[in-house]
């Protein structure tokens, strides 16, 4: 089964996107399910984090390695940055190769994997290696992207 998205209205639920309407009608009448409530982590912080990524590669000094590479694929370059700073920064997850050697690797950021919480604790780094870029405070770099929240 797929995941609900849902909003209580008083004793009720209704589904929030088209997406958990679909799932809400697979449901079956009169058949017994167990729900497991967690509150979805805000979208638009996982957007925030890429714009941020995205304004410091288009800030960078002109022949930089990594102004280059923003010039060549603009689209790949902010997911190739958010990995090297994780490495840089140790927001890392043990992997094990197939000949049984262990090495660090970016963690996931992914969306269903952390609440608002922890998502803020991967990305705490993450705003202040490029607030340093830019040579601008976290504070005013989470200003300025404000409207992404």
């Amino acid at each position: 089964m797929s995941k609900i998205f849902f909003i209580k209205q008083g004793d009720s639920i209704a589904p929030t996107s088209p997406e958990s309407v679909r799932n809400w009608t697979k449901i079956g009448q009169n058949v017994e399910y167990c729900m497991e409530v967690k509150k979805p982590r805000n979208p638009r912080f996982h957007k925030l984090v890429f714009a941020v990524l995205k304004a410091t590669l288009a800030n960078m000094p002109e022949g930089s390695s990594w102004s280059e590479l923003y010039k060549i694929n603009p689209q790949k370059a902010p997911y190739l940055f958010l990995k090297a700073i994780q490495l840089d920064t140790g927001l890392t997850e043990p992997f094990m190769r197939l000949d049984g050697t262990i090495e660090q690797r970016p963690m996931s950021i992914s969306f269903a994997n952390m609440d608002d919480d922890e998502f803020q604790e991967v990305t705490d780094p993450i705003f202040s290696v490029c607030a340093n870029f830019l040579n601008v405070t976290v504070e005013e770099l989470k200003a300025n992207y404000s409207e992404y929240l």
